[in-house]
């Protein structure tokens, strides 16, 4: 059942999210030793230009320096997953990203409910020293690409399922630990499909700062203040404290955008006053995840765009049996352990 937001930033505003999708967006796998060229050629073939192998050095002992290896797979299949279930001792799950299309009826609809998202969105457990980056329509919660945590959002570009205009939502988990934490350690939770609501939940909110509830809580916050204000300035008042803040607090979270004052405070991104005062945060009102959309379900992308590039079929397909059938050698230790590409399932 679709779900309707009514005017939420004044008249015309008002958008709907019709379904919802959830799926693995892009997996990176941590390998101490290279991944044999029978693999990586495999997955060439079935992902193209979605399968992205980069080799670094890392210092080792006595001076000398050792590869290792990140393997990136954009849009991966469950046939993949399973497959590499088969050699799970060669690597760990270094990066994650779970993507969460909220589908609109049209663009424009899109483009609200992003911005809806983009004011709303509260991301848990940050410090005060984290910063937001807006680079080419992408607002990412975090500047730092390598950070444990992040969120991506946009809504200028459809669907990566082919389902028409959408909000893409991103939650990216980047190191082993902090996928263990999140439950995608191991492959296995994976080909399962994830509880995409129950991620949004733990992950994040969605809070609007409410006008009234900001008054009260700078009221509060001057009265706790006074006492040691009184200390440097014994004539300073609440409403003198009160303000100073009222000055302080717009300048403060203003994120680049449009300049900010107490007229407009609640156009202000809720992340921003989230991080840099959390003195404040109880003049948040709180918006339920379950009344912005209907429960995403979970979606395996299956895409053929790479067939020239890659020189072959998607991983998994009919059409390319003979070659999923086929058992891949990788040698490691001198040992050369086989394992079987699994069909998908009829």
């Amino acid at each position: 059942m679709s779900r309707r937001t009514e005017d939420w930033d004044g008249p015309g505003t008002a958008f709907v999210i019709k379904d919802a999708i959830a799926y693995l967006d892009s997996l990176t796998l941590f390998f101490w030793q290279a991944p044999g060229a029978d693999l990586l050629g495999a997955l060439r073939k079935a992902y193209g230009r979605r399968l992205i192998v980069k080799a670094y050095k890392v210092p080792g002992t006595f001076g000398r320096r050792s590869k290792r290896w990140h393997v990136t797979i954009h849009q991966p299949e469950p046939e993949t997953l399973a497959s590499l279930s088969t050699i799970h001792r060669r690597f760990v799950v270094h990066a994650v990203h779970v993507a969460i299309d909220f589908l609109c009826p049209d663009p424009a609809q899109a483009d609200l409910a992003t911005a809806f998202l983009t004011r709303g969105v509260v991301q848990k457990w940050r410090r005060r020293n984290h910063r937001s980056l807006l680079k080419a329509n992408t607002r990412y919660w975090r500047w730092n690409r390598k950070a444990r945590r992040n969120i991506a959002l946009y809504g200028d570009r459809p669907s990566k399922a082919s389902l028409g205009a959408c909000s893409h939502f991103e939650m990216r988990f980047t190191g082993a630990a902090a996928c263990k934490r999140a439950g995608f350690g191991e492959l296995s939770s994976l080909t399962r499909g994830v509880d995409a609501m129950a991620l949004l939940k733990h992950q994040a909110n969605i809070a609007f700062i409410d006008e009234k509830r900001l008054d009260r809580a700078l009221e509060s916050l001057a009265r706790r203040r006074l006492r040691e204000t009184q200390r440097r300035r014994p004539a300073v008042t609440v409403s003198e404290i009160k303000s100073h803040l009222h000055r302080l607090l717009p300048c403060s979270i203003s994120d680049g955008g449009h300049p900010l004052n107490m007229g407009t405070i609640t156009k202000a991104r809720s992340q921003q006053l989230w991080d840099r005062w959390p003195g404040l945060r109880s003049c948040l009102r709180r918006v339920e995840w379950t009344a912005f959309t209907p429960e995403p379900r979970w979606h395996w992308v299956r895409r053929s765009s790479d067939r020239q590039a890659g020189g072959g079929s998607t991983f998994g397909t009919i059409a390319n049996l003979h070659l999923i059938s086929r058992k891949l050698f990788i040698p490691a230790n001198n040992k050369t352990p086989a394992f079987q590409l699994k069909p998908p399932c009829q």
